[in-house]
């Protein structure tokens, strides 16, 4: 043998007891990198899925590193199984910490009706819909007593979260409101200072003694309480009736005045003159006839008197059948 075949047997068998050392586990080489491999991630605990995940690509890996073939001799293999980790890696690493998916959302509840029953039944109804009561607001309403729900929001029928707040609007009642005194007013003033309070207004016109316009009669009577809006009915005077003025010309005193009193009406003043053809009798008045008047209206006679005889007469001798004529004419 020659020294350079003992030599070149030299370097082959260093070649193989290189690699055999490398390939044996605990010793240099890929058995020292498979061991350093397993003590990672250095993280422990709740993330035990990633671990395993972690050490089966490490074992993956090592695998294919203990193959005859080697990764010296494939360097794109070993470079694609390096992207591949880092690729899972991260992935694991992103889903596990950083980008959790969400919690599932809570269930939604029903929004029950409340309108219409008082503020703690409203209030027991939403606990047991696993709501609560958010915002009291209260308001007058004329119809609706005190304490009764009439708004709601959200509306019944509505969903909400878990112990979403609820907003509730309570009636106060009607506001109440006490009925001024208007029977010194004319009948158009005194509606409108009554629909200015806030009342709502009813006139009517009757027939009275009072003036034509005047406030006769207010219901319900002033200062009594009512709820706005509220109605108040006025009576407001017409006037009193009126009836036509007869003719009283050529009645005596008495009839003239029994006739005005059947009528309602009242002699004021009686006027006495004389006349000639009109004695005792009435020959003038006032108003005049067929005129219209009030009852209660006053009225005014003119009713003839005996024109006297001069001096001379008292000693002039009478027809005998002048002094009953007079008698019978007085």
């Amino acid at each position: 043998m020659d020294l350079g075949s003992s030599i070149r047997r030299r370097r082959k068998s260093s070649k193989r007891g290189q690699r055999g050392q490398r390939g044996q586990p605990g010793q240099g080489g890929r058995g020292e990198r498979s061991d350093r491999f397993r003590l990672w991630p250095p993280w422990s605990g709740e993330e035990g899925s990633m671990r395993t995940a972690l050490r089966s690509l490490g074992t993956a890996i090592e695998e294919i590193g203990r193959r005859p073939s080697g990764l010296a001799e494939r360097p794109w293999l070993l470079a694609a199984l390096v992207v591949g980790a880092g690729l899972g890696v991260g992935y694991l690493v992103a889903t596990g910490f950083f980008f959790r998916p969400a919690a599932a959302p809570p269930a939604l509840q029903g929004v029950p009706e409340m309108r219409g029953h008082t503020l703690g039944l409203a209030t027991a109804a939403l606990a047991d819909s696993g709501l609560a009561v958010g915002r009291v607001d209260s308001i007058r309403h004329p119809r609706v007593p005190a304490g009764i729900v009439i708004g709601q929001s959200p509306l019944p029928g509505r969903t909400a979260l878990p112990a979403a707040a609820v907003r509730v609007t309570v009636s106060l009642g009607p506001e109440v409101r006490s009925v001024p005194d208007v029977t010194r007013l004319p009948g158009s003033r005194a509606a409108a200072v009554l629909e200015q309070s806030g009342f709502v207004v009813a006139v009517d016109t009757v027939q009275a003694t009072a003036p034509a316009g005047q406030v006769i009669r207010i219901e319900p009577e002033p200062g009594t309480l009512v709820a706005i809006p509220g109605d108040v009915r006025v009576a407001v005077s017409h006037g009193p009736p009126t009836v036509p003025m007869p003719a009283l010309a050529g009645l005596n005193q008495a009839a003239a005045f029994n006739l005005l009193s059947a009528l309602g009406l009242v002699v004021s003043e009686v006027d006495y003159r004389y006349s000639l053809l009109n004695v005792n009798l009435v020959f003038g008045q006032y108003p005049a006839p067929l005129t219209w008047v009030e009852l209660g209206s006053e009225v005014r006679l003119v009713i003839g008197q005996r024109v006297r005889a001069p001096i001379g007469t008292f000693f002039r001798r009478q027809p005998a059948g002048s002094r009953n004529d007079e008698e019978e004419a007085g």
